[in-house]
């Protein structure tokens, strides 16, 4: 049988741990981009199920990921988000992929990849809006969001897809 501290020990733990974490620098502050999920109707006319998070470090790392999953295939593709460009509304989030699962062959894993988010406000208002996503050619290399806006311009208007049920926010 194991011998488990008893409730003061474990208070006192608690209370050392909550000390060192309260006196942590406030130099690792971390700033919330966007984060959202939901369904959308993709250029294939097959529905889309997202799920996305990104954060920015005090540093201007960017970190994040995006899972997008398709129903009718079973495909699945999992972006880690590195790098982040806001072209108006939209806030275009881009970085490697580092899973993918039944999907069409120009995508590839270790390859970049980029979307867009756009947030059109609360209930009652326009539906929020997904970008994508863009797969440049692997043989570019790793680039950033604001690189692949450079290189492919802003997408065009029909790129732009309303979400059929979800929500993202931009901070």
């Amino acid at each position: 049988m194991m011998n488990f501290p008893g409730r003061a020990a474990l208070s006192t733990v608690l209370a050392a741990a909550f000390l060192c974490f309260a006196a942590a620098p406030a130099t690792a502050q971390v700033t919330q981009l966007a984060r959202g999920f939901g369904s959308y109707v993709g250029q294939n006319q097959e529905n889309k199920v997202i799920s996305f998070g990104a954060h920015e470090h005090a540093t201007g790392d960017v970190y994040g990921s995006c899972l997008m999953f398709e129903p009718s295939s079973h495909g699945f593709v999992r972006i880690q988000v590195t790098s982040s460009a806001m072209l108006g509304d939209t806030l275009f989030l881009a970085g490697p992929i580092t899973h993918a699962i039944n999907s069409p062959p120009f995508i590839v894993v270790g390859a970049t990849a980029m979307f867009g988010v756009t947030d059109n406000g609360g209930w009652g208002s326009q539906l929020d809006e997904f970008v994508g996503p863009a797969f440049p050619p692997a043989s570019l290399g790793n680039l950033t969001a604001q690189q692949i806006l450079g290189i492919i311009g802003s997408p065009p208007p029909q790129a732009f897809q309303p979400l059929q049920f979800g929500n993202i926010r931009i901070f």
